[in-house]
């Protein structure tokens, strides 16, 4: 969708890549100090997230010949009261940004011609026993210094568990395997690093697959067995843990449903379920809570 409301003809997938890749914050629209340093971590962050989207699009052999033409448009504003970073494939981040006084905007420019620099966020798990946290830890760094609270998001498929490309391919080659996974991953952040992330979240919008920039599409029942291993592991490496999914991209779906039984059976800890809106009218919002309760 353009800004003047007309559609692009692009695919939801190819928009999503489209930003990912290549949005860049360029233009700040205050000049208080928290907001530099806000717009600051946004840059540094964003650049990380255009450049590992970048490769995961090169490797993934989407990209056609003549996709490399320059756009340069407002895409978005952002505001100081909240952000939010997505990791393509790999960790979705959201950020609670504290409350301040003081708000700006971010102007992006979408440059497709280009790549940032390479990094190997890709290569977090690159074999059994092996691990490569350094991209995620100075994510998390830069996140933490604007004070917000993180909470992680687990929406990743690396290759040592799932060779095949391919969405429907839900469970990994080995649950023992992944479960050692997330708990390394676990114990690396609030043990080692000392991040203190409270809230662990499984999946991203597993009802809507690679439409909405997601790697698997989940049926209920494969979620709710695939959700069970993955806490299990979480609150191994810390009992205090809160978790919670699935991250909806629609709150009425089944896989919802299913969870959510499944947990009240005590089959699995629930802390929180959590879905996504994208809608402007603020109704929109408040139906769809009364509907989940």
């Amino acid at each position: 969708m353009n800004t003047d409301g007309t559609d692009t003809g692009q695919s939801p997938f190819d928009l999503f890549n489209l930003l990912n890749r290549s949005c860049v914050p360029t233009k700040l629209h205050s000049n208080s100090p928290t907001c530099l340093q806000a717009a600051r971590i946004c840059r540094e962050a964003y650049g990380v997230v255009r450049s590992a989207c970048w490769r995961i699009w090169e490797e993934s052999g989407e990209r056609k010949a003549g996709a490399s033409s320059t756009h340069s448009k407002r895409f978005a504003r952002f505001g100081c009261g909240c952000a939010a970073l997505r990791l393509s494939a790999f960790l979705f981040i959201l950020v609670l940004m504290p409350s301040l006084t003081s708000a700006a905007a971010l102007e992006l420019t979408i440059d497709s011609s280009k790549g940032g620099e390479e990094i190997e966020l890709t290569r977090y798990y690159p074999a059994p026993g092996r691990y490569h946290w350094d991209t995620l830890d100075t994510v998390i760094e830069k996140i933490l210094e604007t004070k917000a609270k993180p909470i992680l998001c687990l929406c990743f498929k690396p290759k040592a568990l799932y060779p095949k490309i391919d969405q429907h391919v839900v469970h990994p080659s080995d649950y023992a395997e992944w479960e050692e996974l997330v708990y390394q991953l676990v114990k690396h952040c609030n043990q080692a690093r000392k991040f203190g992330i409270e809230y662990w979240e499984v999946a991203n919008e597993p009802d809507i697959g690679e439409d909405g920039g997601c790697p698997y599409l989940f049926q209920p029942a494969d979620y709710v067995i695939y959700y069970a291993h993955t806490v299990s592991a979480i609150r191994r490496a810390d009992p205090r843990a809160k978790v919670g999914g699935p991250a909806l991209a629609g709150y009425n779906s089944d896989i919802g449903t299913a969870l959510i039984e499944h947990c009240g059976k005590g089959q699995a800890p629930l802390d929180f379920f959590s879905w996504h809106v994208y809608h402007s009218d603020p109704g929109y919002f408040r139906k769809s809570i009364r509907d989940a309760n």
